[in-house]
């Protein structure tokens, strides 16, 4: 009987020994189940975190190649804007040096062209100058030989007249003497042309001041007829119209004849 109680609690113990060892070995395996769970799960995490981590810094290297690129487009952009300035500015500043040399080019040329005329007029007032002296010349002589023959036509117009009415100035004369001697003298009134031809002297008209006449009468000089008025000799009565007057170089008195 005790054997037997004996037998069985041995048994018992073994029992409980294999039961308590399958406990230990159950938690134990248990625990490294967890454990490795555990493992597990912080290699997931590890990996989500790594990926994270990738993704920020795929992010971050994409924004940074973003800012670099765009920092360089924006670079290259203002290097551009001044390469283009710098290009406008060097057209601009070209086309004010063509516009100034050309407009330079225009005054000088438009200077050589004002050099040339007035050259080209000084050579034609000169030579106009010397024909107009060798003209002038040529009518100034001219004009001294009609003015002569006109001043010795007039003259031997005159001439014909005085010596036609020389008798009847003498007869005049004559009775007017007579007639002083029994009666009061009375002044005989001889024509202008015929006053200074009783002494027969000779009238040098440059020397005398003429008188300015009115009225109409013929010019003894060139036969014009003047219709308002005309310049009398105050010596011999020669009647002459203004172009004759200025030819003959007389003066004037400026005081009219009625």
């Amino acid at each position: 009987m005790a054997r037997e109680e004996g037998d069985q609690t041995r048994k018992a113990e073994r029992t409980r020994a294999e039961e308590e060892e399958q406990r230990q070995r159950a938690a134990a395996e248990a625990e490294k189940a967890a454990k490795k769970r555990e493992e597990e799960e912080e290699e997931v995490e590890k990996r989500r975190v790594a990926r994270e981590k990738a993704v920020r810094a795929r992010e971050a290297q994409r924004r940074a190649a973003e800012q670099e690129r765009i920092a360089t487009e924006q670079k290259r952009n203002e290097a551009e804007e001044r390469l283009r300035q710098l290009k406008e500015a060097r057209a601009e500043q070209k086309s004010r040096q063509a516009a100034q040399r050309a407009r330079q080019e225009q005054e000088q040329a438009a200077a050589e062209r004002l050099r040339r005329d007035r050259e080209r007029e000084a050579e034609q007032r000169s030579s106009h100058r010397v024909l107009r002296q060798a003209r002038w010349e040529r009518q100034a002589a001219a004009r001294e030989r009609l003015l002569r023959l006109n001043i010795l036509l007039g003259e031997q117009r005159q001439a014909a007249p005085r010596q036609k009415r020389r008798p009847e100035a003498e007869r005049r004369r004559q009775h007017a003497e007579a007639k002083s001697e029994s009666t009061v003298p009375v002044r005989p009134e001889f024509p202008p042309q015929t006053q200074t031809q009783r002494s027969g002297e000779e009238c040098d008209h440059r020397q005398l001041l003429w008188l300015w006449k009115k009225g109409r009468t013929d010019c003894d000089v060139c036969g014009k007829m003047c219709a308002k008025s005309s310049f009398c000799c105050p010596k011999c009565g020669m009647a002459v119209c203004q172009t004759c007057k200025d030819r003959l170089g007389v003066h004037v008195v400026k005081s009219p004849m009625d």
